[in-house]
This record gives C-alpha cells, structure tokens and sequence, in this order.
C-alpha cells in the first residue's frame, strides 16, 4: 500500500518525507513486492510504477528495471496504460544506463499504447522521455518535435510542474 500511495506524493512539497519513509520501509517494499510477484503480479507491477520516481531519485535503475522486466517476463498485461507506464518506466532506466537503442525502443512502444489507451498525462511523460532519449542519439530535430507534444499536452492538461518540466 505503501508504494502505491507514494507516487503522487512523492512528486510534491513533501518529497523528502516520502523518500525518507520509502527508504526506511525499503526491506518491507521489497518483501512486498516479492510476494506480490508470485501471488498478484498485476498488483507487483503496479507497485513498481508507483515506485519509478523513488527507483529514479536514489539512483536505482539496474533494480527497477530487473524488477519490472522479471514481473512482464512472468504474465501477460493487457491493460495499455500499465503496460505502457511499465515500457515507460523500463526505457527510462535503459536510458540512464546509457542503452539508447533499447530506450527508444521501449518508449516508443510506450507511446503508441499510451496514445491508444487516451491517458495523456502518462502519455506527456512518455514522449519527454523518448524526447531526451533522441536528444541523446543526436536527433535533434526529432527530439525538439517531442518535447514540443509533450509541451503541449501538459499545457492542456494544465499541468503546471510538467510544463515547467518541459521548459527547462
């Protein structure tokens, strides 16, 4: 239940607090989550969605990714949005382990489900990372054209800590 609460509030004014709990319960999450592997994977892998940003902020990549490829690798999803939040968030670690190709690979899938499923503000996450991803293999042309959707989305959305996200 845990991760699950965290996802908002660990984006907020009171992320430190969030990340302190997290990492003291960080035995328990993992108890968890290898419970919730074998007896409820769905619920496993939305844990791991929930705890992206926390695997993000401490730097934790290599075990996110195991973590959420192990759960896709053991059953089949069919919801678009939890698969395209899970290919989100494992091209994101790919990313920052500097696996480019297989970044965009993933994110691009994730776009494609998340366009189909209408979740747009998962959808604006989506493409800035595709966007940084880009950036990083010189697309730059490519790159700018995503971060101007994403951009836009988030404008719509009124997303306000997104849109400035996207400015920066």
């Amino acid at each position: 239940r845990l991760s699950l609460e965290s996802r908002q509030a660990i984006i907020g004014p009171e992320q430190r607090s969030w990340l302190i709990k997290l990492n003291k319960e960080s035995a328990n999450i993992r108890h968890a989550l290898k419970w919730a592997k074998k007896n409820d994977p769905v619920r496993a892998l939305s844990m791991m969605i929930s705890l992206g940003i926390f695997y993000s902020v401490t730097g934790n990549f290599l075990e996110g990714l195991d973590n959420i490829s192990s759960i896709l690798d053991a059953i089949e999803i069919k919801d678009k949005v939890l698969l395209g939040c899970a290919y989100m968030w494992i091209g994101f670690y790919l990313m920052h382990l500097g696996r480019f190709d297989d970044a965009s690979k993933f994110l691009t899938i994730s776009v494609g489900l998340l366009k189909e499923s209408g979740n747009q503000a998962e959808l604006a996450n989506s493409i800035n990372y595709l966007g940084i991803v880009k950036l990083y293999e010189g697309e730059v042309e490519e790159a700018n054209e995503l971060q101007e959707e994403c951009l836009e989305i988030r404008t719509k959305l009124n997303d306000i800590r997104g849109v400035a996200a996207s400015l920066n």
